[in-house]
């Protein structure tokens, strides 16, 4: 309704970009706003509302009709938000040009201006875990963890948006192109990297609090896939011993 997302929040990550603390505190704030339905909102904004028998009471038909609407414009807030991180202009900027012009404005730093040079909006969230990442055993400290814990929350809870009632063919399918569209953004902004490398070192002692949600990660990645033709892509690839980008097997 404010769209504080769009219009707050995201514009002053990507102005802000270099002051980590804030960025933090934003990403706090984001993974509260973006957090999934629960069971309960989901069961009530699939509710079958009796009106015509006549054998419920008006103020609890009333009520039935608060809930599930209240859960609906949850879910579809929780869409918008998805929507907005897929089509933010760092994004869009980035997939027509692919690097910057010869206009490109100097950072802080001296470097070309992120929005430029390449680097989106989610490669902000994924610069966050560069440090945290880099370290291994009793060197991560719990500041860390907490660093790593909310990104990965964040790409958890925008993989998850989905609406409740897709009502018609045209709904659903514009859901499963947003959900596409995320996935390649994730490709280009290296954020299944990021889920490759934790992955590959779930059996170390710092990595393993993540599991569980690198498993609902892994789940909400694949759950529009075929999963026969997941697994005849695996095995073509181990056969020929081909490299291919990892966006290849949620795109399939």
């Amino acid at each position: 309704k404010w769209k504080v997302v769009s219009q707050k929040l995201l514009p002053l990550v990507w102005s802000c970009r270099y002051d980590t603390p804030l960025v933090l505190t934003i990403v706090k704030i984001l993974v509260i706003l973006t957090k999934p339905l629960s069971a309960a909102a989901k069961k009530a904004g699939r509710l079958v509302i009796d009106v015509k028998s006549g054998k419920v009471p008006e103020d609890v038909i009333q009520g039935q009709i608060k809930l599930r609407d209240n859960a609906l414009e949850q879910n579809e807030m929780l869409v918008d938000y998805k929507r907005t991180f897929v089509h933010h202009p760092s994004h869009i900027a980035k997939s027509k040009s692919g690097k910057g012009g010869p206009g490109a404005k100097k950072s802080p730093r001296g470097q070309d201006d992120k929005q430029e040079e390449g680097g989106g909006l989610l490669s902000i969230f994924v610069s966050l875990l560069a440090e945290p990442l880099s370290k291994t055993g009793t060197e991560r400290t719990d500041a860390d963890h907490l660093t790593i814990e909310l990104v990965l929350h964040l790409f958890r809870n925008l993989l998850s948006a989905e609406p409740i009632m897709t009502g018609t063919a045209e709904k659903s399918c514009q859901s499963a192109v947003l959900h596409q569209e995320l996935i390649s953004l994730f490709e280009r902004e290296l954020v299944l990297d990021v889920f490759l490398v934790l992955a590959q070192e779930l059996e170390s002692r710092e990595n393993a609090q993540y599991n569980l949600l690198l498993m609902e990660i892994l789940h909400h990645l694949l759950r529009t896939q075929v999963c026969w033709l997941f697994a005849l892509f695996v095995r073509r690839i181990r056969q020929h011993k081909s490299q291919f980008p990892l966006s290849h097997f949620v795109m399939l």
